[in-house]
Order: structure tokens, then C-alpha cells, then sequence
């Protein structure tokens, strides 16, 4: 869940590292946060729908439910967080 921030965080470092003589570090920020910003987004969602099997039902179901709703919402959180909140 703490990935997403990471490669957040270390993208906007190069980037303000690497900004032009001029350039704002709002224009900076917004040009990392757009290059991986889609693709850490996608990696938390498709985390959320691995775990989409165990709600089916059955008795695997029964027993990993609470494990499953737990990881769907911490990745959707860490989702909203890293693409929201990092930047800032």
C-alpha cells in the first residue's frame, strides 16, 4: 500500500531535480504527478480485484472475508491517498 506513495514521491524528486531554469515547481509537481499518477492508480485497482474472488461465496469465503473487505478498502484508500494527498 505504501508502494504507490513511494513511486509518487521519488518521481516528483527527479522531476523537481531535473527543472528547467524558470519552471514553477507547481508545473513540475503536476508533470510527475500526470506521468505516473494513471499507473499507480490501475496497480491499487487491479489489487482490489484480486481479492474479488473470495467474496464469490464457499467456504474459502466464509473464512477470508473479513482478510478480503479489509485489503479492498486499505487499496482503495492507499489508491485515493497516493494520487490526492502525496502530491500535496
Amino acid at each position: 500500500m505504501v508502494d504507490a506513495a513511494i513511486v509518487m514521491i521519488e518521481n516528483a524528486h527527479k522531476h523537481l531535480e531535473r527543472m528547467n531554469p524558470g519552471e514553477s515547481r507547481a508545473e513540475a509537481m503536476n508533470r510527475a504527478c500526470k506521468e505516473v499518477g494513471p499507473a499507480l492508480f490501475s496497480l491499487c485497482d487491479h489489487h482490489r480485484v484480486l481479492s474479488a474472488g473470495v467474496h464469490a461465496g464457499g467456504a474459502g469465503g466464509r473464512l477470508f472475508a473479513p482478510l478480503a473487505f479489509t485489503k479492498t478498502f486499505a487499496m482503495a484508500g492507499a489508491a485515493l491517498l497516493s494520487v490526492t494527498l502525496v502530491p500535496v
